[in-house]
């Protein structure tokens, strides 16, 4: 029996393999955004421990004008780190939203082919089909002209 063969098969290679290279840079960015929520967390983190710290043990009794000098500092610098990873983190937000449209416009492109190569399988199926019916038809025919004759 003769096998279907998709025309354009080298071509829907090609977009699978665009649609996963395609996932695959979302992936990156989505792990490079993780990254920046963690080093957010983290500072995050660092200055609720530090203001605890604070008010434990140096609000109480005499004030230490260095510690609190100290905490005003890193709290300025923790507030411009957080500045800078929030604007990294839009930066990569955009960068993902623009892979994210790449990708939906990969996976239509695949899914086109796909279709096509469905609907292009049916009518070679359904062709073949009619042809092996015609066969069996004629060989039925044949074998009822046979009959006739050795009847007749």
């Amino acid at each position: 029996m003769a096998r279907f063969t998709f025309s354009l098969q080298t071509l829907l290679e090609i977009r699978e393999r665009e649609e996963q290279a395609r996932q695959s840079a979302v992936a990156q960015l989505q792990r490079e955004m993780e990254r920046l929520q963690g080093q957010l967390g983290e500072l995050d983190r660092l200055a609720q421990r530090n203001r605890q710290e604070l008010r434990e043990s140096h609000l109480i009794g005499a004030i230490n004008v260095d510690v609190i000098g100290a905490y005003g500092r890193f709290h300025f610098s923790a507030e411009r780190q957080a500045v800078g990873i929030a604007r990294q983190m839009h930066w990569v937000q955009q960068k993902i939203d623009a892979a994210r449209a790449l990708l939906v416009e990969a996976v239509k492109g695949r899914r086109v082919l796909e279709k096509l190569r469905d609907n292009q399988k049916a009518a070679w199926m359904a062709e073949q089909l009619r042809k092996e019916q015609e066969a069996l038809d004629d060989v039925a025919q044949s074998m009822g002209l046979r009959r006739r004759k050795e009847v007749g």
